[in-house]
């Protein structure tokens, strides 16, 4: 097979530094059209990770940090489900709670929230703020029998859950990810399934 190398003029055909220029030149130049062209599959939604799926949130909108997402766990006595129980020395238990410390923590999602959450995005991104848009939106967020979609008036949109993920009723409730027409209000219920 032919190299660029070998299209050199006579005149430098039988020195080795244009050669090796050539060469040099041509991997550099490959190197660089392989980065340029694996970029769409760097930006795909379904098969980037990391660092890439971060600067497709960052274009739509949504970072990979919820801040206030998890509520912090402080002592309580005997009984709480939520405690550990006391802490003694920074080892084991829960810390005691002080006046004006955080209620919540915030928490990193793994690729898989981030894909659902840009999902979203993107549908609240391109959307007409229709009733359509918001139920394609809660397929996403919810899945297909995972909520119910009412309007009780023109601004008030009843959604009922059931059986939600955490993560994703955060992000519904305080992120203000569905689509939503001026003036509409949601209010969400937690169903029994």
């Amino acid at each position: 097979m032919s190299t660029y190398s070998d299209l050199l003029v006579i005149q430098y055909a039988d020195k080795p530094r244009a050669r090796a220029t050539i060469n040099l030149l041509t991997a550099q130049w490959a190197q660089s059209f392989s980065g340029a062209a694996s970029i769409p599959e760097m930006l795909n939604i379904d098969t980037s990770a990391g660092v890439n799926l971060d600067i497709v949130g960052k274009i739509v909108g949504q970072d990979r940090t919820l801040s206030g997402a998890v509520a912090r766990e402080y002592f309580a006595f005997v009984g709480n489900p939520k405690t550990k129980g006391f802490r003694i020395s920074k080892v084991g238990g829960s810390p005691w709670y002080h006046h004006g410390d955080a209620l919540n923590d915030s928490v990193s999602l793994t690729d898989t929230e981030m894909r659902i959450l840009i999902r979203a995005r993107c549908v609240k991104n391109f959307s007409n703020c229709k009733i359509d848009d918001v139920e394609r939106a809660c397929e996403l967020l919810f899945g297909v029998s995972g909520y119910l979609l009412d309007q009780l008036t023109n601004s008030v949109w009843q959604i009922t859950t059931f059986s939600a993920e955490d993560f994703v009723l955060f992000a519904t409730k305080t992120l203000d990810i569905l689509p939503r027409a001026a003036g509409v209000r949601y209010e969400f219920i937690e169903g029994q399934s």
